[in-house]
């Protein structure tokens, strides 16, 4: 089981990053497709370093990729609430300025996630486990944060899907359902299960159920390409 959920990773990541590369090189003047690339981007890369730890045991540099994984982390789930506001037309003006002021929250836990030990302190790993973290002073606060940011996502592509109709509104539907098949998973194990300790051996699942949401949001843009 354990060689199948890191080779399953590995593969789901790296599709990710090859995903990124794709909508970038092809339209990076578009902003759907540039925000795309950039939500494959860092889910690819938090994919890949949630497995690059997986089942080690604990060491500073175990430590230091578990802070990227949550850099990464609130970086995939700011660029799925902004792809939710622009897809398939944005909901509100959304310039620049907007774009900046959404991603500064994020650009801030990520600045406290690797200089210090307030997200994450610790991790506890071994043969049993993948390197859950031993979250820092404010490792609730950041939780809640992602929470609020992922269901967010949800409701506005909730809201484009009913003010929509035909082919469009049976798309939207199709990135609704994946992103809550698909990220309920790590939700439940990243959110819940760290805070909570109950994520189990087999925790690498929340990472390999990004490839729903990803694979779906990208075949419907492919397909209006």
């Amino acid at each position: 089981m354990k060689t199948f959920l890191l080779t399953a990773t590995y593969a789901v990541g790296i599709g990710e990053l090859i995903l990124a590369i794709y909508f970038w090189v092809t339209n990076s003047k578009n902003e759907i497709r540039r925000v795309m690339s950039f939500f494959a981007f860092s889910t690819g890369l938090w994919v890949i370093l949630s497995v690059l730890i997986a089942y080690k045991p604990p060491s500073d540099f175990v430590l230091l990729i578990n802070k990227y994984v949550y850099v990464f982390g609130i970086f995939l789930v700011t660029s799925f609430v902004h792809l939710s506001i622009i897809y398939p037309i944005p909901i509100v003006r959304f310039d620049r300025l907007h774009a900046y002021l959404l991603y500064l929250p994020t650009t801030l836990f990520s600045v406290i996630s690797i200089c210090t030990d307030s997200i994450v302190s610790n991790t506890i790993g071994g043969n049993n486990n993948v390197g859950v973290p031993i979250g820092g002073s404010i490792f609730g606060i950041y939780n809640i944060y992602l929470a609020i940011l992922y269901i967010t996502g949800v409701i506005i592509l909730l809201f484009q899907a009913k003010r929509t109709d035909g082919d469009i509104h049976k798309n939207l539907m199709i990135v609704v359902w994946s992103f809550i098949i698909g990220g309920l998973p790590a939700v439940y194990i990243d959110l819940f299960g760290t805070t909570f300790h109950l994520v189990s051996p087999n925790y690498l699942i929340g990472n390999i159920a990004t490839a729903v949401w990803l694979g779906s949001t990208s075949y419907i843009l492919l397909k209006r390409s």
